[in-house]
This record gives structure tokens, sequence and C-alpha cells, in this order.
């Protein structure tokens, strides 16, 4: 819980920090790629921000933080990117509550229009959000480039269980 903290907190500095100065930074569409260093341990990290919605974070372990204190106490989501399947109805570790986690298994789920997330709270109205994923496919390549990460599989080198990601809904 406490890198999911750490990553709002970095992401929220990082865009504020970009719309002080009037920079642009390392910008992708509606993504902006940061790089931090932490002070103690001198370790790096990536990650790229939604230069819309500071909640919303895309970090190096392929995988979507988004904040969940706009919505309340998520109890349970589920997500689409575009037009492809949609995932399961997921469930919420009650430790882990402060964000919602989106797994990226292959590269073209990047390439999508939007992401899309709907669920429930605790004591609001079911949810939906849209992000946009306008950008984040270079973003991605940029964040890998400057902190060394490996590429996301293709559709045709990803194991069968992910590729659901990016197939699109069967039309009867």
């Amino acid at each position: 819980m406490k890198t999911v903290i750490s990553l709002f907190l970095i992401g929220f500095c990082v865009v504020q920090a970009v719309q002080a100065q009037g920079k642009t930074g390392q910008k992708f569409g509606d993504w902006v790629v940061a790089e931090s260093v932490d002070s103690m341990t001198d370790k790096r990290s990536c990650l790229v921000v939604n230069g819309k919605r500071p909640d919303v974070i895309y970090s190096e372990k392929d995988a979507f933080k988004i904040g969940s204190q706009r919505l309340g106490v998520v109890t349970a989501f589920r997500y689409r990117f575009g037009k492809y399947r949609p995932s399961e109805m997921e469930l919420v570790p009650t430790g882990e509550r402060v964000a919602i986690t989106v797994p990226v298994f292959v590269a073209e789920a990047l390439d999508a229009p939007t992401l899309r997330v709907s669920g429930t709270a605790v004591l609001t109205p079911a949810f939906e959000i849209e992000i946009s994923l306008r950008g984040l496919a270079q973003a991605r390549a940029a964040m890998a480039k400057r902190c060394g990460l490996d590429p996301l599989p293709q559709m045709s080198n990803a194991p069968d269980w992910a590729r659901w990601q990016a197939l699109p809904i069967e039309q009867n």
C-alpha cells in the first residue's frame, strides 16, 4: 500500500510541477513520462501520469493505478480496453482499496482509444470511469527506453490466458 500511495504522490507532484513551470516535459498525447529517485535508497522509479487526471498512473509494472479518492471505498470493479472484451468483476482486497489496479497483459491493449472501469463502492452509487489512452503506447515505449523495461508481449507471443484483453467481443 505504501508503494501505491507513493506513486500517487509522485504522479500528482509531477503533474503539478509541470503545470506550475509551464513545461511539457516528455509528453505523449494525454500522458507525461516521469522519473523519480528515492532520496533514501537512490532507487529510480519510472511512471507515466495522465496529464488530465493525476490520480491515474501507468507504472513500470505494466499496470494502471487509479486513485479511488473521488469514488470512496471501492469494493469491486471490472475494466475494458476500447471495444475489446471486458474483464470479469474483481473484488478489491480490504488493504488495497486506496486504488484500483488494472494490469496490462498485451501491447495491443495500449492501442485502444480508452480504458473503461466500472464498479461499486461503499456508500456511493455505482461508478464508471473513462480514461483516454491517447499517446500511452508511445509514452510506455519512452518509459521502457529510459528505465530499461522489457517490452510488453504482442498478442502473437502472449500466453492464451492473456489474449482476451485485446480480443474483440464476438458478434452474434
